[in-house]
C-alpha cells in the first residue's frame, strides 16, 4: 500500500478512528504497530518476515550494544555485526542484480562473453528507509545517545511506522522513542498541522509530481542511446525533459514527507521535516 492507492483513505480512517477512540497508551501502540504491519504487507504479506529479521537483528544488537556490563569491544563488535548485517540485506535486495548486469555489459564490451544468471531479486518495499531506521536505532544506542529499548514491541514500531515506512523522512530514534511514552491529545493544533501537511503533500505527489510524469516518460521512456536519435526530439526538448524530471523528483519526494509528517501529526507524533529548498543549496554538501 502507498498514499496514493486508493484505499488508503478508508485505511487511515479506520486506524485513526481506532487510535483516538481507544484509551491507554500501550493499546494505542499496539494499535499502531499492527496497522503498520498491515500496511506493509498489504503489497507482499512475505516482505514482512525481511522486517521481521530485521526488527530482530536490531533489538538484540542494540541490549548487546548498550549492555554497560560488557566491555567496550562487545559493545562496539555488537553494533558493527548490525551495521554489517542490515547493508548486506540493502545490497543483495537493492543492488545485486545492478552489479551483475553491470559487470556482465562491462565484460561484453571488452570483448569477452560472459553468461551470468541474475538472481532476479524483487525489491521490498521502503527497504531502504526501514534499514535506515534499524542502523539510526543501534547507532544511537551506541553512542549513549538513548538507553536500549528491552520492550521489542517499541523497537518493532519504530522501524515499521506506516506514515513514514515507505519513502521517509529517516527519523532518528532519539527523537521518536521519548513520543511513544507521551499520553497524546488530539488537539487542534495537531489536527491542523496534520491536515494542512497531507493536502499540501497530495497536491506535490498526485497534482504535479504524477502530472509531470507523462512529460519526462515521453523523452527518456527508452533509455538506449541508439534508439535516442530516432524519437525526434531535439536538444530543447531533451533539456525541458531533464529540468522537468528535477522537479517531478522534488514534488515526489516532497510530497510523500508531506503526507508522512501530517500523518503521523494526526497521531500526535512529531516528524521533523527534511526538504529546506534544497534546489536553492550553495553548496553540494548544504544540497
Amino acid at each position: 500500500m502507498n498514499f496514493i492507492d486508493p484505499v488508503f483513505p478508508l485505511f487511515f480512517l479506520l486506524v485513526f478512528a481506532a487510535y483516538w477512540l481507544c484509551r491507554g497508551r500501550e493499546l494505542r501502540l499496539s494499535i499502531l504497530l499492527m496497522s503498520s504491519l498491515v500496511f506493509y504487507g498489504w503489497w507482499d504479506w512475505r516482505f514482512l518476515a525481511l522486517m521481521g529479521v530485521v526488527i530482530f537483528g536490531s533489538y538484540a544488537c542494540a541490549l548487546r550494544a548498550g549492555d554497560k556490563s560488557r566491555t567496550k569491544q562487545d559493545r562496539k563488535t555488537a553494533a558493527i555485526v548490525a551495521v554489517v548485517f542490515n547493508l548486506a540485506l540493502l545490497a543483495v535486495f537493492k543492488y545485486f542484480n545492478f552489479f551483475i548486469d553491470s559487470g556482465v555489459a562491462a565484460l561484453t564490451a571488452l570483448g569477452l562473453k560472459a553468461n551470468v544468471a541474475t538472481l532476479k531479486i524483487i525489491l521490498p518495499m521502503g527497504i531502504s528507509f526501514y534499514i535506515f531506521q534499524a542502523l539510526s536505532y543501534v547507532i544511537d544506542v551506541k553512542r549513549g545517545t538513548l538507553a536500549p529499548e528491552t520492550r521489542l514491541r517499541r523497537v518493532a514500531l519504530y522501524i515499521a511506522f506506516f506514515p513514514q515506512l515507505v519513502a521517509g523522512p529517516i527519523v532518528r530514534a532519539a527523537s521518536f522513542f521519548p513520543q511513544m511514552e507521551r499520553q497524546h491529545r488530539l488537539t487542534r493544533r495537531w489536527i491542523g498541522v496534520g491536515a494542512r501537511a497531507i493536502l499540501l503533500g497530495f497536491v506535490y505527489k498526485a497534482g504535479l509530481a504524477d502530472s509531470i510524469a507523462p512529460v519526462v516518460d515521453a523523452v527518456y521512456g527508452n533509455p538506449s542511446a541508439d534508439a535516442l536519435p530516432h524519437t525526434g526530439y531535439d536538444n530543447a526538448a531533451l533539456i525541458a525533459a531533464t529540468l522537468a524530471f528535477a522537479a517531478q523528483i522534488y514534488f515526489d519526494f516532497a510530497g510523500y514527507s508531506l503526507i508522512a509528517i501530517g500523518c503521523a501529526a494526526l497521531f500526535g507524533y512529531h516528524i521533523p521535516r527534511n526538504f529546506d529548498y534544497p534546489y536553492l543549496a550553495r553548496s553540494i554538501s548544504e544540497f
